[in-house]
């Protein structure tokens, strides 16, 4: 940055700040003196017969004020640079193709002519990167500042590759230090405003991880194939008419969003919370490929000796556990209490029940023919985790969030209170009663849509034969 020095500044800050006012000063005097002269001459234009009256003797000290001020040297206004969008290009080509005068159309775009000469010349490309775009880009492709070292960015380029093939996560921090170790002779300065034109060169951007790896993918895809080949025989052996799954799944108490509106700006962004996140209650939720839906059941930790009694709850079953998870015995009170008297309701179907593959499902007795996923499959077959669950808890973090939104009672501690198992037990029959028949059907459908297609095959082969 260049010092005041340079631009001819004297180091007594008091006489320069004279120098200013005086200067000023003087132009607001050279300009009342000029709107005077202005108006005495639109005065003899309208009135020929009155003379020029105009003394400008008291001015000749100002003016000279002013020569002597505007002797001294000034820093250079900034220069703002205007960019264009490609569609306000096309249009001034289009209006210079109607008007061919290149001035004439600079000037009414207000623009200088030589601006719209380039464009002129750059009309193809300009077409191709406009035409069926609603585009708002200001730049052709490979326009703007040339990258210094090509070797090095597409080097870099090739390494996030090679990280990115092994599911490795290559984080900002990451690339600038592996950049700098690399390339230290490099006359590149590595720096997160140069990393971020990097990224934007080669299309990159920051994401959040949306699954786990899984490094024997293509053994859980050879699974599945598996599972839909035995499960065609089993439907074509057995004659089954429909198929049945059932989940548990856990559901924290304490669910504030992560996100929420706030100021700019703003330093810290409380949110109201009941602290309790780790207590987590479990839900079993199942249906049938013909959208019926099963009763919903909870399941508490503890004995709830006192609980029982004052709980009430018609549409909603709940049993209590030790660890409030899934037992062997409280799979089995389940099995009598909300299987056998829904699933005798149904016409004697015979059904075909998918299960999951925890310890306590494996060791299940009961009169039902059941099928079990191969393992780390649930996410690609079992229904309930492809199209119900996710919905589900949706509409229980809704009915949270208005309650704390309302809520008041606080503990000793000063966070708010959690919410009851009784209010709990109404968040989840709500939430049940507004998932639809076509959502459940959805969870079942490619499991019968692969057993369709396996059974047409084999129909086409045998006719073959």
């Amino acid at each position: 940055m260049k010092s005041l020095f340079q631009y001819g500044f004297t180091s007594n800050f008091q006489k320069e700040k004279q120098n200013y006012e005086t200067h000023i000063d003087a132009l607001n005097k050279k300009v009342k003196c000029l709107e005077m002269e202005k108006k005495v001459l639109e005065n003899q234009k309208s009135k020929k017969n009155i003379p020029k009256v105009i003394n400008l003797e008291n001015s000749k000290e100002e003016d000279q004020n002013f020569a002597d001020n505007d002797k001294i040297e000034r820093p250079p206004l900034k220069r703002i640079r205007k960019s264009y969008s490609l569609s306000f290009k096309y249009q001034a080509i289009l209006q210079y193709e109607e008007k061919p005068n290149f001035y004439a159309v600079a000037n009414d775009l207000s623009i200088h002519h030589s601006m719209l000469i380039r464009w002129v010349s750059q009309k193809e490309e300009i077409v191709k990167e406009i035409v069926g775009k609603k585009s708002l880009k200001k730049r052709l492709p490979g326009g703007g500042k040339k990258v210094t070292d090509e070797d090095v960015d597409n080097a870099l380029f090739d390494w996030y590759q090679e990280q990115r093939k092994g599911f490795k996560g290559v984080s900002k921090w990451r690339i600038l230090k592996y950049a700098k170790a690399t390339y230290k002779d490099c006359n590149l300065q590595f720096s997160n405003n140069w990393l971020n034109r990097w990224m934007k060169r080669h299309k990159l951007s920051y994401r959040r991880k949306t699954t786990t790896v899984i490094l024997n993918f293509d053994k859980i895809v050879q699974s599945c194939e598996t599972f839909y080949d035995e499960i065609t025989c089993i439907w074509e052996l057995q004659q089954y008419d429909l198929l049945a799954n059932f989940d548990e799944t856990s559901i924290q108490l304490d669910m504030p969003n992560s996100k929420t509106l706030s100021e700019k700006g703003a330093k810290s962004v409380p949110v109201k919370t009941t602290n309790s996140q780790l207590l987590k209650y479990t839900v079993v939720l199942g249906g049938f490929s013909n959208g019926v839906k099963l009763p919903p059941s909870v399941l508490f930790a503890g004995s709830g000796k006192k609980l029982k009694k004052t709980l009430k709850s018609n549409k909603v079953h709940y049993f209590f556990t030790e660890s409030g998870n899934m037992t062997k015995s409280c799979l089995q009170e389940w099995f009598e209490k909300v299987w056998d008297p829904n699933s005798k309701l149904l016409d004697q179907k015979k059904i075909l029940l998918l299960l999951d593959g925890p310890k306590c499902h494996k060791e299940l007795q009961v009169n039902q023919d059941m099928k079990y996923f191969p393992p780390n499959t649930t996410s690609k077959l079992q229904p309930m985790d492809l199209s119900i669950n996710f919905p589900f808890k949706s509409k229980i973090r809704a009915f949270w969030e208005e309650w704390i939104a309302e809520a008041e009672e606080k503990t000793k501690s000063g966070y708010f209170k959690k919410p009851g198992k009784q209010l709990f037990l109404e968040w989840v029959e709500k939430a049940w009663n507004l998932i639809t028949e076509e959502t459940i059907k959805n969870g079942f459908s490619h499991i019968l849509r692969e057993i369709e297609d396996r059974r047409s095959s084999l129909d086409i082969l045998g006719e073959e034969n």
